[in-house]
């Protein structure tokens, strides 16, 4: 059901788990596949699906389900279209309400959307604190050289009109 339910989520093209991959096997000189996992489980086709994860040359290393067996891999492509903050939130709450509150387990999810998601709201929640802590710097920096109100804000006027000047021409030109 977590395979379906992430391949639900927008921005996402394919997943590949376990629980969807394809057994390729040569039959007599003919590629046949087969779903690696059969619709009804049995303590056969668990130890086949094993075996077969641990000699096939696409799945090797651990690919889709550790080598211990302790843990399993989710293989999901996605839109580079997508914004990556909306595929990393997407994802996490489907993984969280599928797997996680469930009691399943940990997740942990790796790639470079995510990161780039998680960089992007990090920057978001962070930046205004930033952003007025480096102005308080600059302006006791300034009255440090400059002791009096005017030397600290005089040298703040054309960062401060440069901006506002520039928003004024895009809305004049914009329309």
């Amino acid at each position: 059901q977590l395979t379906k339910d992430l391949a639900t989520v927008p921005g996402v093209t394919g997943v590949t788990s376990a629980a969807n991959a394809q057994r390729m096997e040569d039959d007599d000189g003919f590629l046949r596949i087969d779903d690696l996992l059969p619709q009804t489980l049995t303590p056969d086709s668990i130890a086949g699906a094993r075996a077969y994860l641990e000699t096939s040359l696409l799945y090797q290393g651990g690919l889709l389900v550790a080598l211990d067996g302790s843990s399993a891999n989710l293989i999901i492509e996605v839109d580079a279209d997508t914004p990556s903050e909306q595929l990393s939130h997407g994802l996490q709450a489907t993984l969280a309400r599928d797997w996680s509150d469930a009691g399943l387990g940990a997740v942990h999810l790796v790639g470079g959307p995510l990161i780039d998601g998680e960089m992007r709201d990090t920057l978001h929640k962070e930046m205004p604190l930033l952003g007025g802590i480096a102005a308080l710097l600059i302006l006791v920096t300034l009255y440090l050289h400059f002791p009096s109100v005017t030397g600290a804000l005089l040298p703040l006027l054309p960062v401060s009109t440069g901006p506002a000047w520039a928003r004024g021409r895009v809305g004049a030109l914009s329309g």
